[in-house]
């Protein structure tokens, strides 16, 4: 009745995807295309081994054109090389020998660069001021002191490269001078005429009130100047402080060895103010725009001796977590080669990174950790198929399960650390954020192609081990353990046929027990 319904009116065979919205037709569109794509996988695993097979195969093709020189002759002409050049697109080997013996082997690089017109390098140089015993620092000797101090400063000298290098290489000069200045520090001299003992406090230069003070009638924010401050009056005059700052800017040209002097003179300028601390009863506290990321990289380089003792755990513990009794779903072996993946990837991030010159943080030690749970998404969804399958329908399926998880998940990640890259302060924070970014794109890609195929070759041999089963060891393990399984069946098997004749027995004593009776 309802078929003949249903031919009579055509209206009611209304398509299943025109009554589903935009996202549920998105996502079988997603789980089509993974299953497709699994399928391709379980027919091509070697397609997609990749990251082993292509350095394998090119020097397998390399030995191939060594072994068609004839033996014992070595003066036979090897094959030309495809090497493009301006004047011809054949160059022969013993010619790009001769054109590589004419480039010279060392550069002459310099050392002290000082031009302006190329790429800079930005800092300021600040040092806390606090009083040993923590009094106030507001009092005209200790100003003059620490004004003197400023001065003798900016005088420090350094021997480093066969080079002399003073603060002028390194500070901000204002347009039209070739001079670093103290104007920064200027205060200081004011401020000390200000608090003489006896003094009227009132100078027309300076008004020292907070957080904004008046040097020359001209504004100044000392918010991040002057701290623990004690005011008074309607202007918020500064009568006391407890911490004072001392800072210059810094800008030079980033290039030549200009960097790695700046921050050895930067340390230099710490051993001045130690010698300081130690001639008076002020201490000066280092600090710099790079401070927080030298102490995050301090920190995090005392605990880069534990990755490798961490990775091992790791391995352990992702193998004895996919062990089973079952070995149809024991994959021990394909989690041990998912770790193997995330190094795969991480090398390849790391190669990314560094050929686009972003230098090595050791913040992104961590970002293993952050990029393995693909490899158990795929597994998982592997066991959930039907081992009856064929291996490109199981594949198809657990790619049409997982795929779309960790696109969605990978995607994700990628979106959330590369936004952090653009909007973190933190120059450490930032490249541990593009450089997990990338590693999370080349991880997706890894598990999509290298683990995929790993699981398709342990598919194959599911019914002996799986992966374990191309190992020696592991497949003696597992011919052990099958052993203590059937052994243990069959004690299970002979227990349950012990207890069905006993079973029967009895109810034939009952039965012949109710027929006396």
């Amino acid at each position: 009745m309802f078929a003949s319904a249903t031919a009579i009116n055509p209206r009611l065979q209304l398509n299943k995807s025109s009554r589903l919205g935009v996202g549920e037709r998105l996502g079988d569109l997603t789980a089509e295309a993974f299953r497709a794509y699994g399928a391709f996988v379980g027919r091509n695993p070697g397609k997609l081994f990749v990251p082993l097979d292509a350095p394998v195969r090119f020097e397998f093709e390399s030995q191939k054109v060594y072994d068609q020189i004839p033996g014992g002759q070595l003066d036979v002409d090897p094959p030309p090389s495809l090497i493009a050049t301006p004047h011809s697109t054949q160059v022969s080997t013993q010619q790009t020998a001769n054109e590589l013996r004419d480039i010279p082997r060392r550069f002459a690089r310099a050392i002290k660069v000082k031009d302006p017109s190329g790429p800079q390098h930005h800092d300021i140089l600040r040092f806390y001021v606090v009083h040993k015993k923590y009094e106030n620092l507001l009092v005209s000797d200790t100003l003059a002191k620490l004004f003197q101090y400023t001065q003798e400063m900016m005088n420090v000298k350094m021997e480093w490269g066969g080079e002399e290098w003073i603060l002028e290489d390194f500070c901000r000069k204002n347009p039209g001078q070739e001079h670093c200045n103290n104007d920064l520090n200027i205060w200081l001299k004011h401020a000390e005429n200000l608090f003489k003992t006896n003094g009227s406090r009132n100078n027309p230069n300076l008004q020292l009130s907070y957080p904004v003070m008046y040097l020359f009638n001209r504004p100044k924010d000392i918010g991040n100047i002057i701290y623990g401050v004690n005011v008074t009056g309607l202007k918020h005059e500064i009568v006391g402080a407890r911490v004072l700052t001392i800072h210059w800017f810094i800008t030079f040209p980033n290039s030549g060895d200009n960097l790695s002097a700046y921050y050895r003179f930067r340390d230099n300028l710490n051993g001045f103010w130690d010698i300081k601390t130690e001639e008076s009863n002020i201490k000066f506290i280092p600090h710099n725009e790079k401070a927080m990321d030298d102490e995050l990289k301090l920190i995090i380089e005392t605990a880069i001796p534990f990755v490798l003792p961490a990775t091992i755990q790791l391995m352990f513990f992702v193998y004895f977590t996919n062990l089973a009794k079952d070995v149809r779903k024991s994959k021990p072996v394909e989690a041990f080669f998912g770790v193997i993946s995330v190094c795969l990837s991480l090398g390849a991030t790391f190669g990314i990174i560094f050929f686009v010159g972003i230098p090595f943080n050791p913040v992104s030690s961590t970002m293993p950790f952050l990029i393995l749970a693909d490899a158990f998404l795929l597994l998982g969804a592997w066991r959930m198929t039907d081992p009856r399958w064929s291996l490109e329908r199981r594949m198809g399926v657990t790619m049409s399960d997982a795929g779309a998880s960790i696109t969605v998940t990978s995607l994700t990640n990628f979106g959330c650390f590369a936004l952090g890259y653009f909007l973190s302060p933190t120059p450490a924070v930032a490249d541990f954020c593009i450089m997990t970014a990338v590693g999370v794109a080349m991880d997706y890609f890894y598990q999509i192609t290298f683990f995929a195929s790993i699981m398709v070759y342990g598919g194959m041999r599911e019914e002996k081990g799986g992966m374990a089963d191309y190992f020696k060891f592991c497949r003696k393990n597992i011919q052990e353990n099958n052993l203590q399984i059937n052994q243990q069946n069959n004690k299970e098997n002979i227990i349950i046929i012990e207890e069905e004749k006993n079973g029967n027995n009895n109810k034939r004593l009952t039965d012949e027990l109710h027929e006396r009776k």
